[in-house]
C-alpha cells in the first residue's frame, strides 16, 4: 500500500501571484489621492509600519544614491527537488550558481578571469504560506542590450535546479522596492554570501 511521505507534498506552483504584490513606483495609486486595497506603494506600504533600529540599519546600508539601470526582480523557487527539501541554505547554493552562469553568459570567460561581477542585492523571504523565494535588485551590466539580458535572466533562472518558471521583472525600481525587501525587519534575510554591489 502506498503511504504520502514528505516529499509528495511538495508542488511547484506558488500560493500567491506575482501580480497581486503592489508596484515599483506607485503606479496603482488614483490620480485623485485615494487608494484601495492593493494601491500602495511598496515603500509607503513598508513605512507604515514601524520600522527597527536594524531595519533603518539594512536600509541604509542597502540604498544606493540613484538606481539608474536597476531592476527589480522576484524570483520564485521549486521547493522541492528529487526529493531534496528547499531551504536558506539550498536556496542560497542555487542563486550562487545561478549568478555565476549569467556572470558568464554576459561576460564571458575573460569578464569572470578579471573578476567582472553582476551587481547584486538579494535577499530570500518565506511568503507566509512557507514558500521561499527571492526579491532582488539587480544592475544591468553596459555591455549588454537589456531585452537580451532579461531573457538571461529569465532562461537561466529556469534552468537552474531550484528555479521555477514563475518570475517578475520590473525594469525600474526605487527605495521603495528596498523598503519592500526588507519588509520583515530582519538583517539575515539578505544573502550576503551572493551580495554583490
Amino acid at each position: 500500500m502506498y503511504q504520502k511521505r514528505e516529499f509528495d507534498r511538495f508542488t511547484t506552483d506558488i500560493a500567491e501571484p506575482l501580480s497581486d504584490r503592489g508596484t515599483i513606483n506607485g503606479s496603482h495609486r488614483k490620480d485623485n489621492g485615494s487608494r484601495g486595497i492593493g494601491e500602495i506603494n511598496k515603500g509607503e506600504r513598508c513605512q507604515e509600519l514601524t520600522m527597527t533600529p536594524i531595519q533603518q540599519t539594512l536600509r541604509d546600508v542597502l540604498y544606493k544614491p540613484s538606481w539608474e539601470g536597476w531592476w527589480a526582480i522576484t524570483l520564485t523557487m521549486k521547493q522541492g527537488v528529487d526529493r531534496q527539501r528547499l531551504d536558506e541554505m539550498t536556496g542560497s547554493q542555487n542563486f550562487r550558481h545561478f549568478m555565476n552562469v549569467l556572470t558568464k553568459k554576459v561576460f564571458g570567460n575573460t569578464g569572470i578571469r578579471f573578476g567582472r561581477k553582476i551587481e547584486v542585492i538579494p535577499v530570500i523571504e518565506r511568503s507566509p504560506a512557507g514558500r521561499l523565494h527571492y526579491h532582488i535588485a539587480m544592475k544591468v551590466p553596459e555591455s549588454i542590450e537589456i531585452d537580451r539580458f532579461e531573457r538571461l535572466v529569465e532562461e537561466t533562472w529556469r534552468k537552474s535546479r531550484f528555479g521555477y518558471r514563475e518570475l517578475k521583472i520590473e525594469r525600474e525600481l526605487d527605495d521603495g522596492w528596498i523598503d519592500y525587501m526588507t519588509k520583515t525587519k530582519n538583517w539575515n534575510e539578505v544573502d550576503w554570501q551572493n551580495y554583490s554591489a
